[in-house]
C-alpha cells in the first residue's frame, strides 16, 4: 500500500481538531473544556511541525527533535522528583519503590511547586520520550559531546523517574517498545509485530471487560477509601460512550457526567477511564478516536517502512518512532492520565517524529483514494439509517440534558441531581423531545430508554419510567445503569426479591460484596424518597438493603 504520509495525516490531524471543538461545544463546563482543547490542539500543532520538519531537514532535524525529547524528559523526571509525595500516595505493591522514594523525599531540595505530578501521567509522558531521546543524545554523541552528555544526564535522571512512578502500564509500554524496535531491528518481522499492535490491547480490554476475573489482575483504583475494579469502570465507560457516540461528552466532562449518568453518585469519583482509546472516544466521540487511530497506524506504517528504508546509524531514528508508539499503545490500554492532562501535548511526540521519517511517494495513491471514498459513502449511508438517526437524535438529547443539569449542580448546596429534575429552572423539554424523537425510530433504544427513565423517576411518574426501564434493560441488560434504575423501580413497588437480584449485580461482577459504590448508591436512592415526602418508598427500599446485606454477610 503506497500512502502520501503528510497530506493524509494533515487531514487527520484536521478532523481530530473538529472532533475536539465538538467536544468544547458538548462539554457542560466550557471554562473547564476550552483549556483542554487548546493543549490537545498544541500537541497536534507540535506532531505536524515535527513531521513537516523531518520531511524538510532529514536527520539533522531528527536527531534535534530527539535530543529536545531527552531534555524534556529529564525536567519532567526532575519535577516528579521534587513534586511527588510518596508519603500519603504510596505504593503498596513495591515495597522497596516507596521506600526509596521516601527516601528521595527527605533529602531533596524544599521547593515550591504549583501541583504534584501523577505517577502514571509522568511514567506515560516518559516512556514515550525516552526512546526519542536516547536516538537524539546518539546523534549528538557524533556532533557535540557536551550536548550528548547533557542528553545522558537528562536520560538517566527520567529513567530514575520513571523507576520511582511505579507506573506498571509506563513499565510494560517501554519495555514493550524495545522489543518490538529490537525485534524488528535484528528480524524484520514488520507483519505480525504492526497486527499485535492492535490485536494484543484490543483483545485485553474485550478480555477484561467480558471476564469478571480481570478485576483483580487488573487492580484497583479510588480515592478516599474507595476501589474499584479498571474493568468494570471499562464496562461503565463503554455504556456511557453508547449516550454520546458522535459528539463525546466533552473534553473534561468525566467526573460528574459519570457520576450522574454512570455511578448514579451525587459526587465525583474519577477524573478519566483509565484508557486511552475509551478516553478519546466519550471526549471527542467515535470520529475523533477514529481519526487518532488512523494516525497511530499511519505513524507505525511510517516508522516500519524507515527501518527498511535507512541504512546503519540511520535506523535508529524509525526504531525509536516505533519503540514510542508501541509505548503510547500499551501504556494506553491501561491508563488515560496523560491525555487528561497539562501533559496532553507530549502524547502526540511520537506521531509527528514517525510521520516525518520513512519513504516519501511522489504521488497521492490511487488505493489509498478509494479506500477514502469507499469509507466516506459507507459512513454516510450508516447516517441515513433510521437506527443511526435515532443515536444521533439520542446524543443530542443526552448533550441538553447533560447541560441543562451539570451547569447549575453544585454539591452540597444542591444535594442530588433528581433535585434539578424537578426545579422549574432547569429546562428538560429539548432533551426529553429529542429522547421522544430516537424512540419514534427506535423504541429499543437503551439509551434514551434509560434517560427517559432516569428524569421519570426524578419526578414521580413511576409508571411510565418502568416502562422505559424495563425496554433499556432488555436492550442493553449488560449496562450498569439498567439493572441499577430497574431495580429501584422495582424495589419502591415492593418487589423486593426482583430489585434485589439486580441490585446484586451493581458494582464489580465477582465482588460485589466489596463494591462500597454500589451500598452508597442504594442508601442514597433511600435517602433520596424520605427527602420528597415518600417514606414508604423508601421504607421499600430499606428493605432491599437489609436483604442485600444479609445475602453479603451469609457469603
Amino acid at each position: 500500500m503506497r500512502i502520501q504520509p503528510l497530506g493524509l495525516a494533515l487531514g487527520l490531524a484536521t478532523a481530530f481538531i473538529l472532533t475536539a471543538l465538538i467536544g468544547v461545544w458538548a462539554a457542560y463546563d466550557r471554562q473547564v473544556a476550552w483549556p483542554r482543547f487548546w493543549l490537545i490542539a498544541a500537541g497536534v500543532a507540535m506532531a505536524v511541525s515535527i513531521a513537516w520538519a523531518g520531511r524538510r531537514w532529514g536527520e539533522p532535524a531528527w536527531g534535534g527533535i530527539g535530543l529536545g525529547c531527552g531534555l524534556l524528559a529529564g525536567a519532567v523526571g526532575l519535577y516528579f522528583l521534587l513534586a511527588n509525595d510518596w508519603q500519603t500516595g504510596a505504593t503498596t505493591k513495591f515495597d522497596f519503590v516507596q521506600r526509596l522514594g521516601l527516601w528521595v523525599q527527605t533529602h531533596r531540595p524544599a521547593v515550591s511547586l504549583p501541583e504534584d505530578l501523577n505517577g502514571n501521567v509522568a511514567g506515560g509522558a516518559l516512556a514515550l520520550l525516552l526512546p526519542l531521546g536516547t536516538a537524539g543524545t546518539v546523534w549528538a554523541w557524533r556532533r557535540c559531546k557536551a550536548l550528548a552528555l547533557a542528553g545522558g544526564g537528562a536520560l538517566t535522571l527520567a529513567l530514575a523517574a520513571l523507576f520511582l512512578t511505579a507506573s506498571r502500564g509506563a513499565w510494560a509500554g517501554l519495555a514493550g517498545g524495545i522489543l518490538v524496535a529490537w525485534a524488528i531491528r535484528w528480524r524484520k518481522a514488520h507483519g505480525w509485530l504492526l497486527a499485535a499492535l492492535v490485536v494484543v490491547p484490543v483483545g485485553l480490554f474485550v478480555a477484561a471487560v467480558a471476564l469478571p476475573g480481570f478485576d483483580r489482575w487488573l487492580g484497583n483504583f479510588g480515592g478516599g477509601g474507595s476501589a474499584v475494579g479498571r474493568a468494570q469502570l471499562w464496562r461503565d465507560g463503554l455504556a456511557l460512550l453508547g449516550d454520546y457516540p458522535f459528539t463525546g461528552g466533552g473534553l473534561g466532562m468525566t467526573t460528574m457526567v459519570y457520576s450522574t449518568y454512570g455511578l448514579l453518585l451525587h459526587v465525583g469519583f474519577t477524573t478519566h477511564f483509565h484508557n486511552l482509546f475509551l478516553q478519546i472516544a466519550f471526549e471527542q466521540g467515535l470520529p475523533g478516536l477514529a481519526a487518532f487511530i488512523a494516525m497511530l497506524v499511519i505513524g507505525v506504517w511510517q516508522a516500519m517502512q524507515g527501518v527498511s528504508s535507512a541504512d546503519g546509524p540511520g535506523r535508529i531514528y524509525p526504531l525509536a518512532a516505533v519503540a514510542a508508539l508501541t509505548a503510547l499503545v500499551i501504556h494506553g490500554t491501561a491508563d488515560a492520565g496523560l491525555y487528561a492532562s497539562r501533559l496532553a501535548p507530549v502524547l502526540f511526540l511520537p506521531l509527528g517524529f514517525a510521520l516525518g521519517i520513512g519513504p516519501v511517494e511522489a504521488r497521492p495513491s490511487r488505493t489509498t483514494e478509494i479506500a477514502g471514498l469507499v469509507a466516506a459513502s459507507v459512513a454516510l449511508s450508516l447516517l441515513l439509517l433510521p437506527a443511526s438517526r435515532a443515536v444521533f437524535r439520542s446524543n443530542l438529547g443526552a448533550v441538553a440534558q447533560t447541560r441543562a443539569e451539570l451547569v447549575i449542580y453544585t454539591w452540597p448546596k444542591i444535594p442530588i441531581q433528581d433535585a434539578l429534575r424537578r426545579s422549574p429552572t432547569v429546562d428538560l423539554a429539548p432533551a426529553i423531545a429529542y429522547y421522544g424523537a430516537a424512540l419514534a425510530d427506535a423504541p429499543w433504544l437503551a439509551s434514551a430508554n434509560r434517560r427517559l427513565g432516569q428524569i421519570e423517576l426524578s419526578r414521580g411518574d413511576y409508571a411510565a419510567a418502568r416502562e422505559h426501564l424495563l425496554a433499556a434493560y432488555h436492550s442493553a441488560p449488560d449496562q450498569q445503569a439498567n439493572r441499577f434504575l430497574l431495580g429501584e423501580s422495582y424495589a419502591i413497588a415492593g418487589q423486593v426479591e426482583e430489585a434485589a437480584a439486580l441490585w446484586r449485580t451493581v458494582g464489580a461482577r465477582a465482588w460485589w460484596d466489596e463494591d462500597w459504590i454500589g451500598w452508597q448508591a442504594f442508601r442514597l436512592r433511600q435517602w433520596w424518597y424520605e427527602s420528597i415526602g415518600e417514606p414508604e418508598k423508601s421504607r421499600r427500599i430499606g428493605v432491599v438493603i437489609e436483604q442485600l446485606s444479609q445475602d453479603a454477610r451469609a457469603r
